[in-house]
């Protein structure tokens, strides 16, 4: 179990160490023994200079053995410890070769220590430490009773001998104990530098996937006003491009000097749309707290203003309704009293004789006629205020569309332009959609009394059916574009003004959207958005 532990560290602590070790012990000991050739100063130190070149040789043939052992072993925990003891044997050999206590090479132990400590962690670096003593130790030991190293440098006396062994003890021990608390320190340091890298590489990630999927547009700029870095959404409302412009000039309502400005709204053109866009800016700093530019969230405030436009617009048409609605109640009751007591007089004046009696016949079929006028007028109103509910059934656009036109749309001198497609299904009341659409193409057609082209288109999209009946007429006017759909509301010289207000309320029940447009070109084109399915309405 504890070999396992070892090697698992070493596995994952020292991947690639032992490997450095051979190539590094090889180096070593050419560097060494080159410098004593070089320099002339080593043959002389070793009182077996003959052994010197077979130790040498006897080194690198060892090292190509542990490469060999490398290749089939890797990183193996025993295959550690036969390296480092292996190492501990070559300098004491070193070391009886040079003269045992009088060696200059006792430093090259403390450096397989530091190595082991480095590798094999913890108790590995006591544990060759420990070696290193019992082989040193014996050295001296048998140097001290005159059985080895005979040509040895006389004159130590055996405490010599005994503060020698105490000392490098000592070293050795401290070697171990010093690199195996730095090594591990090393290793605390290194694994927290690789966790704080990770938590920063998640930390940029997830940074870099909030900012580039934010539905909210995000560009930095300089303290200038120069664009630096914008995120997906930002050159969505605003183009691509934009990199190194000056905010300014794509915004310029924009104050850049002011980072504490607060909620800004404004207008800026895209083509040949007018976009209308809400903004913060907030200064953008450095690791000091230095502004070094700015911070500009922005959103595209277009559709909600158009919506916050058209709920306004609801709701007034639903006041305006149902206070029309209660007046044309209370009108229709004395105008139906009104109506009777008329007809009973000219029953009287048609059975009086002359011509006072014939005028004022006349003058009564005048006064019911127009209270029949008024009368459908009322009704017309009164189906606006309070529209009966549809009866939803599944019908087919396309054939209600061509039979309109078909009824409609060949008169005068029109030209009619068809493009629909076929088997546009939907849940709708007919009667009220015809009613809709009949009204759209009579509007299109009267607003071109001198002839010219009526276009109606019908498509399905993904939400449902979308129609368009176009002109090419007299046009809207772009002060009347909010309030053609206003009850009583007409251009026309005899029109009620509710044709197009009912249309509205229809096609609002039956959960759509109805919208009208004057293009340059001049004409018009009312577009009536349809879901092809109404939940929750009853089937007829």
């Amino acid at each position: 179990m504890i070999q396992g532990a070892l090697a698992s560290k070493l596995r994952t602590a020292s991947a690639s160490k032992l490997k450095a070790l051979i190539f590094f012990r090889a180096g070593f000991v050419s560097l060494l023994f080159g410098a004593g050739v070089i320099l002339d100063v080593g043959l002389g130190l070793i009182p077996y200079p003959h052994w010197l070149s077979a130790f040498i040789v006897g080194l690198y043939g060892l090292t190509i053995v542990y490469s060999l052992l490398y290749q089939r072993l890797g990183e193996n925990v025993r295959f550690a410890y036969l390296q480092f003891c292996g190492d501990i044997l070559s300098e004491a050999v070193l070391v009886y070769m040079s003269g045992g206590i009088g060696s200059w090479f006792t430093f090259t132990f403390p450096l397989t220590i530091l190595s082991a400590s480095i590798i094999l962690h913890g108790r590995g670096g006591y544990l060759v430490a420990s070696f290193a003593t019992v082989v040193y130790g014996g050295i001296l030991g048998l140097q001290a009773n005159g059985l080895i190293l005979t040509a040895a440098p006389s004159g130590f006396p055996p405490i010599y001998f005994v503060y020698n062994i105490f000392i490098h003890i000592i070293a050795f021990y401290s070697m171990a104990y010093l690199s195996t608390y730095l090594a591990a320190r090393l290793r605390r340091v290194t694994e927290h530098l690789e966790r704080t890298h990770v938590d920063l590489s998640d930390l940029k990630a997830f940074s870099r996937d909030v900012i580039e999927n934010i539905p909210v547009g995000l560009i930095t700029t300089d303290i200038s006003g120069t664009i630096l870095t914008a995120n997906p959404a930002a050159r969505g409302i605003l183009g691509d491009g934009i990199d190194g412009l000056q905010i300014v000039r794509l915004l310029p309502f924009i104050d850049i000097s002011d980072a504490e400005g607060g909620r800004i709204e404004g207008e800026f053109r895209r083509g040949s749309a007018t976009r209308v866009i809400g903004l913060g800016i907030s200064p953008l700093k450095n690791r000091t707290g230095e502004a070094i530019g700015r911070i500009i969230i922005f959103r595209d405030l277009t559709d909600i203003r158009a919506l916050e436009i058209e709920m306004r617009r609801k709701r007034e048409l639903a006041a305006l309704g149902e206070m029309s609605a209660s007046i044309a109640h209370e009108l229709r009751n004395p105008l139906a009293s009104l109506k009777g007591s008329i007809e009973m007089i000219r029953e009287e004046s048609a059975s009086s004789a002359g011509s006072e009696g014939r005028y004022t016949a006349q003058l009564m079929d005048i006064a019911v006629k127009e209270m029949d006028r008024l009368n459908r007028i009322i009704t017309d109103f009164l189906s606006y205020a309070r529209p009966a509910e549809p009866r939803m059934a599944r019908l087919d656009l396309s054939a209600l569309l061509c039979e309109t036109v078909f009824m409609i749309g060949h008169r005068k001198e029109i030209r009619v332009d068809e493009m629909i497609d076929d088997r546009l299904e939907i849940d709708g009341d007919e009667d009220q959609l015809k009613q809709v659409f009949l009204n759209l193409v009579v509007n299109a057609v009267d607003a071109m009394p001198d002839g010219g082209v009526l276009s109606v288109r019908a498509r399905a999209d993904d939400k449902g059916v979308v129609a368009r009946v176009a002109d090419t007429g007299t046009g809207i006017a772009m002060e009347n574009i909010g309030r053609i759909f206003f009850p009583f509301f007409s251009t026309k010289k005899h029109g009620t003004g509710l044709g197009l207000a009912i249309a509205y309320r229809i096609v609002e029940a039956h959960g759509g959207a109805i919208t009208a447009e004057s293009p340059p070109e001049g004409g018009a084109v009312f577009t009536v958005r349809l879901p092809k399915r109404a939940p929750g309405r009853k089937q007829a």
